[in-house]
């Protein structure tokens, strides 16, 4: 009986902690998923613009007053951190005055749309792009010290994850006329992790204890997440474990355990995060606390073993009894 009860706790351990694990891969699938539908919604709003009747008519006679407006109406509603009209070089059209020098960041992923593709994908700022787009004082983050994160001297984050999406707008001679080129900041963008987390751990998902959590990192920095550091501060600047980083983002697997999360254990599950060009730039974390699901699971052992208890508690009775009644009554 001792060895039955041993076995069920182990294989109930066992087995609950693989449920546990299988949870949260599968939520970070529902978060991969929606990462990248994002991505595709920002394109289409773009695209859309684009090939706007008022839009490509204003952009026919150079209207740069109905241009602008449109640009930022647009920008406004998208939640888009830039959007440019460029001509096809990349440089800026109706902004910055007659023969702007102002360029945008030019890369692969520009050179397509510039051949006449519309793209998106995420793609890494340099300080100096970030400062052209006016957004550098918003990604500086001064990093954190963490437990068992890898060793390093950098002391401040300072380049930016962007989503970017760019749509060539094709003239009448089936060339590049001009390419609207817009982008979305993910670092500090907590309406962007936010949804991504209410989607993936929405009401009834989790114990009422428990916090479901996700992360965007630039390499192995959290740049946007809403893991609680302290009380109404979440954990920026913070880093992951040397472990998680050199399995995710230097061997691009997918990670999932159990996990100590800056303060506190979580379940959690990672998984690289790749820009437009294959290259692994950061990684994307969906987790949730597992105090509450370990109290439950210790809860149900505790009732095993009363119940074990009892039954060996009962069983010795009905033996005791049994024995006492085939000796039969005692004579002096």
């Amino acid at each position: 009986m001792p060895v039955a009860l041993a076995l069920a706790i182990y294989w109930g351990t066992n087995f609950g902690y693989d449920q546990l694990f299988l949870k949260v891969n599968t939520d970070l699938s529902v978060a991969h998923d929606a990462f990248l539908r994002v991505q595709q919604d920002y394109l289409d709003e773009v695209s859309r613009l684009g090939e706007s009747y008022t839009f490509r008519s204003a952009l026919k006679v150079a209207d740069a007053d109905v241009i602008a407006d449109h640009v930022r109406a647009l920008r406004e509603k998208a939640g888009l951190s830039y959007l440019h009209v460029t001509d096809a070089a990349g440089y800026w059209l109706y902004e910055g005055g007659p023969g702007s020098p102002l360029q945008s960041l030019q890369s692969a992923l520009t050179a397509r749309a510039q051949a006449g593709e519309a793209v998106k994908g995420i793609e890494l700022f340099t300080p100096q792009a970030l400062a052209v787009e006016g957004l550098l004082a918003r990604v500086i983050l001064p990093l954190i010290p963490t437990p068992y994160a890898m060793p390093t001297e950098r002391t401040v984050e300072d380049r930016g994850m962007m989503i970017r999406v760019l749509y060539p707008i094709i003239g009448a001679q089936k060339d590049v006329v001009a390419v609207l080129d817009g982008g979305v900041l993910l670092n500090g963008n907590f309406g962007f992790v936010d949804t991504l987390r209410d989607l993936v751990y929405g009401p009834g998902s989790l114990p009422p204890q428990s916090i479901g959590t996700v992360t965007v990192f630039l390499e192995d920095v959290r740049i946007s997440t809403n893991v609680p550091l302290k009380e109404g501060e979440r954990a920026l600047g913070t880093r992951v474990s040397r472990e998680v980083r050199d399995d995710v983002f230097g061997q691009g697997n997918i990670w999932s355990n159990l996990a100590f999360v800056v303060n506190d254990w979580y379940i959690s599950a990672h998984e690289p995060i790749y820009d437009h060009q294959g290259q692994r730039v950061g990684m994307l974390y969906a987790g949730f606390l597992a105090d509450p699901f370990q109290l439950r699971l210790w809860q149900a052992f505790a009732t095993l073993v009363m119940l074990f208890f009892a039954l060996m508690f009962l069983s010795v009775i009905i033996v005791v009894r049994g024995r006492v009644r085939s000796l039969g009554p005692w004579k002096p």
